[in-house]
């Protein structure tokens, strides 16, 4: 049987797994000051190797306090890595489109009610670091989200 995976699925796989994560949240528009987080993130690869799911948790303390379901998956007719996500905004689900650079970045974005935003991906031994910017429009970036993740 022809295998519907390529090389495009055999990198997705490399965010695959369990994740224990550091964040800073630089202050912005949505947070007056500063704060730092622990997190968790569960990767799988499934559906014969087409599709990475993501189960995303910030943790506030002991509780959760902002949690994303994601689905990373190809679109071979565009050429881009896709993720399709809902966060506990509650506002729906973002789609974010991009793929791999030249140094081994994967870069995705989006542009939602709340304006632009760019998610990197930067791939290390044993785990990786995600950078989330936001911008209004589209051109000058500002830091989110700053973390670092390494296997659990």
């Amino acid at each position: 049987m022809h295998s519907p995976t390529d090389e495009r699925h055999e990198r997705l796989a490399t965010l695959a797994g369990t994740f224990a994560g550091r964040e800073h949240m630089p202050a912005s528009q949505w947070a007056p000051q500063a704060m730092d987080y622990a997190s968790e993130v569960t990767s799988r690869m499934e559906v014969s190797g087409t599709v990475l799911v993501t189960e995303y948790r910030q943790l506030h303390g002991e509780a959760v306090g902002w949690a994303a379901h994601g689905i990373f998956w190809i679109d071979k007719e565009a050429d881009e890595v896709v993720l399709t996500n809902w966060d506990s905004s509650g506002m729906g689900k973002d789609e974010w489109r991009g793929g791999w650079t030249e140094d081994g970045r994967l870069v995705l974005r989006t542009v939602n009610v709340m304006g632009h935003w760019r998610s990197t991906y930067t791939l290390r031994e044993g785990g990786y670091r995600h950078t989330m910017e936001s911008s209004a429009d589209g051109e000058a970036w500002k830091v989110l989200m700053d973390g670092d993740y390494t296997a659990a």
